[in-house]
């Protein structure tokens, strides 16, 4: 289940393979969509115009868990049929919208990578690698410009959103990143760890960006809470 950004609104998927909109004041279904399958993971968007669809595909003739899925975009609001995301592989684990719902970033099932699509087309906008190992968690700062991941490997990468060029890599966590929040202003991220911290570091985008455009060697800074 999910509520709509607003509060105005709840999502369910049912066994009957259906996704389901509820205006909660007038306790009345306002969509449904039919799906061949029950999806296993929804989200709405961050302004409420769409919604991720994800469907794990049939089990193998053999009678094994398939490991791919299948992601559609959905617009409640309008009468297109959902846009699936095209040449996706691999099953997604976790997934935000941009703030203005244009763009959605992807993680899949042990991967090391970040993709980006277009909302609106389903079509790739690029990947984002720079992890050694499998990412937990990735986030868009609030004004979009911005990605924050952590992973496995211990480390945060800040990403520019446009390019897909990493900006900054922050250090400091002795075990696997599983969660990355940016504050409303963004400029400050938390972090979650399995070494039982959480670390707050003081983000200068400004800077990032100047060094990105001017391609200087990205370093490494770590900032302990206070």
């Amino acid at each position: 289940m999910a509520f709509s950004p607003d509060g105005t609104k709840v999502l369910t998927a049912g066994e009957d393979n259906s996704l389901r909109i509820w205006d909660i004041q007038k306790r009345q279904e306002v969509k449904t969509l039919e799906n061949p399958r029950m999806p296993y993971y929804i989200r709405f968007s961050n302004e409420g115009s769409k919604v991720l669809i994800v469907i794990e595909d049939p089990f193998t003739p053999e009678g094994h868990e398939a490991d791919t899925c299948t992601a559609l975009i959905w617009s409640p609001r309008s009468a297109r049929a959902p846009v699936p995301l095209q040449e996706l592989q691999g099953k997604i684990e976790a997934a935000d919208f941009s703030p203005d719902g244009s763009r959605l970033i992807t993680i899949g099932k042990q991967t090391r990578e970040i993709t980006q699509w277009n909302a609106n087309t389903g079509k790739t906008l690029n990947v984002l690698r720079g992890h050694e190992d499998d990412v937990y968690d990735a986030r868009y700062s609030p004004d979009g410009r911005t990605i924050a991941s952590g992973s496995k490997d211990t480390s945060v990468h800040i990403w520019d959103s446009e390019t897909g060029r990493e900006l900054y890599r922050l250090q400091g966590h002795r075990d696997a990143v599983t969660a990355v929040v940016f504050s409303a202003d963004n400029s400050k991220l938390v972090t979650a760890s399995w070494d039982k911290t959480s670390r707050l570091y003081v983000l200068q985008f400004a800077e990032l960006r100047e060094m990105a455009r001017k391609r200087l060697p990205i370093f490494s800074q770590s900032t302990s809470p206070k």
